[in-house]
């Protein structure tokens, strides 16, 4: 299925994850016409909540009526660029790497400088979305709220987020040659092969590859930046990893 809308319009993703009630998918789909988000995947979704979804639809009962109900986040990430998993609960401790967020506001500024296609993730509406879940995700966004009521409903946190997107590819004033998945992946591939060169123990290789990670999405590198860190990464590596045979 390809999503509708024209230009930036047709590159966002949303999905769902687990999404229980009619009224909250219902809702969503409405928000989504709103700003013209076409795409639809839903994760382990009942078939009575999708039924029942579209009573709340409104003029918006196209789009759930195309959406893809999947078993697996990872089958609803496929072909994406850029998967941003959403939270109510950001890090509340600086070595928390995972749940590291962004703002509303900057997640528009990368969707606007960025091709390909990006994926919006929404979680449970009772537990949101999984720390592994987060893990498949490249960058996470949270919505600051008030802290003694942090949560918003699946459908309010879409309007806001997606408003963000919308906004922010209309008032773009110029837009960079943002390099994508395939090229951002092999930064991080020599990254990782630079981590391992150095012998650093394994726990503390994950929290680099992480932050790493998140430095380079957050960044949103044109394609010549992204090339210009590949080669003294790769030739880092390689020449560690000649030295440790000498000794």
């Amino acid at each position: 299925m390809t999503s509708g809308g024209d230009g930036g319009l047709a590159r966002l993703r949303v999905v769902g994850v687990g999404i229980l009630y009619p009224i909250n998918l219902g809702y969503l789909a409405r928000v989504m016409g709103n700003f013209g988000f076409k795409e639809l995947y839903l994760v382990k979704v009942d078939q009575r909540t999708l039924d029942e979804s579209l009573k709340y639809s409104a003029h918006a009962r196209g789009i759930i009526e195309n959406a893809r109900n999947v078993e697996e986040l990872r089958e609803a990430l496929l072909g994406v660029d850029l998967a941003v998993g959403t939270t109510a609960v950001p890090a509340r401790s600086k070595d928390n790497l995972l749940r590291r967020c962004i703002p509303p506001s900057m997640l528009g500024e990368l969707y606007s400088r960025r091709g390909g296609l990006t994926a919006l993730v929404f979680g449970r509406e009772s537990t949101g979305l999984s720390n592994d879940e987060l893990n498949q995700c490249d960058l996470v966004v949270n919505i600051p709220a008030s802290p003694e009521y942090p949560t918003l409903n699946v459908a309010q946190a879409a309007a806001i987020l997606l408003y963000e997107l919308h906004r922010s590819e209309y008032s773009r004033s110029q837009s960079l040659d943002a390099a994508g998945k395939d090229h951002l992946r092999q930064v991080l591939k020599f990254f990782s092969k630079l981590c391992e060169a150095t012998g650093i123990p394994s726990h503390k290789k994950r929290i680099a590859e992480r932050a790493f990670m998140n430095i380079l999405y957050r960044a949103s590198p044109s394609l010549r930046e992204a090339s210009a860190l590949l080669t003294p990464l790769r030739r880092a590596a390689s020449t560690i990893e000649n030295l440790s045979k000498l000794k």
